[in-house]
């Protein structure tokens, strides 16, 4: 992969070619553009670093295919620079099971936008403390290791924050947008003095459990449903719309 120094390099994986195609990062490279196409996929190694800057004609990672973090222990990054990097195209991004897999940037007024059918999965960091969020796609919590977002400053979820198969998403900053909350056998925990807005949904299902602690939580409609689904609150919740709890006795 070229390493951008003063030329512009705009990266394609792989153009095209009807050959499925795996790159894998084994070096630090800083880019401008990055397209990915369907069934196709890039590899970042433990240890190594991506850097996509933004400006004039860049900022834009187009991943139709997936693009995978895999750390196994060591610091390992996707990072923005620049300005706001938007990253598009239908595809996922994977993080490993381990918590230093990181998406951020590289000071803290860098932001990334994550587009609508675009998907951000896994365990590891989202911002580290050094990057602004704006969510229209979908970021799912959904390793035993927990996903943590960690804002330089309030994010915006116009698209949905998840927790699944035994994942936890740990949110330590203030949230705000139209989006919905999902935790589907996963779990949703707001850290204190949090206050998360939305004029979208909550739902809570199959076994999935939501975790406030001295932390606020304005949404629409709260659903809960499926056995074991559960709210632990020392805190506010407050509902524009309606609770919605269904109870299925399975006892004979």
């Amino acid at each position: 992969m070229p390493n951008n120094g003063v030329d512009t390099f705009n990266v394609q994986i792989d153009n095209g070619n009807a050959t499925n195609s795996s790159v894998s990062l084994d070096t630090n490279a800083t880019i401008d553009n990055l397209t990915i196409d369907a069934l196709d996929s890039l590899g970042i190694n433990n240890v190594r670093i991506l850097t996509v800057i933004s400006g004039a004609g860049a900022g834009t990672i187009t991943n139709a295919g997936s693009i995978a973090l895999n750390s196994i222990a060591s610091v390992t990054d996707l990072r923005v620079s620049g300005g706001n990097v938007n990253l598009t195209g239908g595809g996922t991004v994977t993080m490993s099971n381990f918590t230093n897999n990181r998406i951020h940037g590289v000071v803290s007024t860098n932001r990334l936008t994550n587009q609508a059918g675009h998907t951000i999965q896994g365990a590891g960091q989202i911002g580290a403390n050094a990057m602004a969020l704006t969510n229209q796609g979908t970021i799912n919590a959904n390793q035993t290791n927990s996903l943590t977002i960690d804002l330089s400053s309030p994010g915006i979820n116009d698209g949905t924050f998840k927790a699944s198969s035994g994942g936890t998403l740990i949110v330590n900053d203030d949230i705000s947008g139209t989006g919905n909350w999902l935790a589907d056998a996963g779990t949703v925990t707001l850290s204190s003095g949090v206050d998360v807005t939305t004029t979208g949904n909550i739902d809570i299902l199959n076994g999935g459990s939501l975790n406030l602690t001295n932390a606020t939580m304005t949404g629409n409609n709260l659903n809960m449903s499926g056995a074991g689904s559960s709210i632990s609150v020392n805190s506010t919740v407050e509902l524009a719309g309606n609770l919605l709890y269904s109870i299925t006795n399975e006892g004979k």
